[in-house]
């Protein structure tokens, strides 16, 4: 996908702003997820707005200032603290998500998501997180229910697996 065609799926304009470009991915990523609209291509849609602003979010870095990423600590086996807001972390963890796996569940007032995982070596597994706002931070509680027979999947190799797919 190339600017032109990521700029005509988020609705913005050729020389958007990146805070334009953010907001009109949020409103088109909330508007049109599986979890709310019903359709047989809401998730190929999802997809295509996820890959429509990273395009974006690449074409313009260069000309935006230095965004610091939130700190993400490991507070024990299946739990990360997010050194931002509740809602940034959620659209963190569900990009995180559609890169790990097939989403099955989004509950944004809540602070819920749930994917179901390929953890190679034949391991799938459904994984659930949910966010709990502590101040500056957002606390993320992870579990993971191994689907088929076989030992359960170790929480590490889960934390390890979520930080790696948010690319901070």
């Amino acid at each position: 996908m190339n600017p032109a065609e990521a700029a005509t799926v988020l609705g913005v304009g050729p020389v958007a702003t990146p805070d334009e470009i953010r907001s009109a991915y949020r409103r088109r990523l909330r508007a049109s997820h599986p979890d709310v609209v019903d359709g047989v291509d809401a998730n190929h849609r999802t997809a295509q707005i996820i890959q429509a602003y990273e395009v974006l979010k690449a074409a313009v870095a260069p000309l935006a200032p230095a965004v610091v990423p939130p700190v993400v600590t490991r507070m024990d086996e299946d739990t990360l603290a997010v050194a931002a807001p509740a809602e940034e972390t959620f659209l963190l963890l569900l990009d995180a998500a559609y890169r790990l796996g097939e989403v099955t569940y989004v509950d944004v007032d809540a602070g819920l998501l749930e994917a179901v995982v390929d953890f190679g070596d034949g391991v799938i597994g459904s994984v659930v997180a949910s966010l709990q706002g502590r101040g500056a931070a957002t606390e993320v509680f992870l579990t993971v229910e191994r689907l088929g027979k076989g030992p359960p999947v170790p929480a590490a190799r889960l934390l390890d697996l979520v930080v790696s797919a948010l690319g901070l």
